[in-house]
């Protein structure tokens, strides 16, 4: 088996997550999964987080598209059809999640110390970007993933094979935009990064 391509399923629920993260992980084990896309499949943060340790020391994968599946806990919830009324346009919701993050009381020590699912999520794609020497494309857009991504900025920089990696419609700063930019032109003439909002 060379390629995965499950597009437009849902896989949230744990008995075909289950069968997902089996596949995902004997294919690894054997070194023949070259391209994984399981866009759009409704996976859910924690699932997305179990995704990236599966494929964390991957050093195969030429092309991983895990786009459009939203990391962020509250977006997801928010965005799920039967909850939102704003499906098509999630940066609407963005505003109010800011609004309701600075009424919370001031975070414990030991909440601070623990890491978000975007960050875990982040730090992952961080090392399987670091580790794999064969990977060309990698499609991180429309996660809700905003700043959590300057995680794999060393990454990225040091990568002697990316040619593309896709992160639009992460809600990222103009100044992390240029930073992205700035890394792949070092990489290669012929690398690109997609930030588009």
């Amino acid at each position: 088996m060379k390629k995965l391509k499950l597009s437009s399923i849902d896989l949230s629920q744990p008995k075909v997550f289950g069968h997902l993260e089996r596949l995902i992980d004997e294919s690894t084990n054997r070194m023949a999964l070259q391209s994984i896309d399981i866009s759009d499949t409704s996976l859910r943060p924690k699932q997305l987080v179990r995704l990236s340790e599966l494929i964390r020391d991957n050093a195969f994968v030429t092309n991983l598209n895990i786009g459009k599946n939203n990391i962020h806990p509250k977006l997801y919830s928010s965005l799920q059809p039967e909850n939102s009324q704003n499906i098509e346009n999630p940066s609407a919701n963005l505003p109010q999640i800011e609004k309701e993050d600075q009424t919370l009381e001031p975070k414990s020590k030991k909440e601070e110390e623990e890491k978000s699912d975007e960050d875990v999520f982040c730090t992952n794609m961080a090392e399987f970007i670091r580790h794999n020497k064969h990977l060309v494309h990698i499609n991180l857009s429309k996660m809700n993933l905003a700043e959590h991504l300057i995680v794999i900025q060393e990454a990225v920089a040091k990568s002697h094979s990316l040619l593309c990696i896709h992160l639009s419609n992460n809600f990222v700063s103009e100044q992390l935009k240029f930073e992205f930019k700035q890394m792949t032109a070092l990489i290669s003439k012929d690398a690109n990064t997609l930030l588009q909002q």
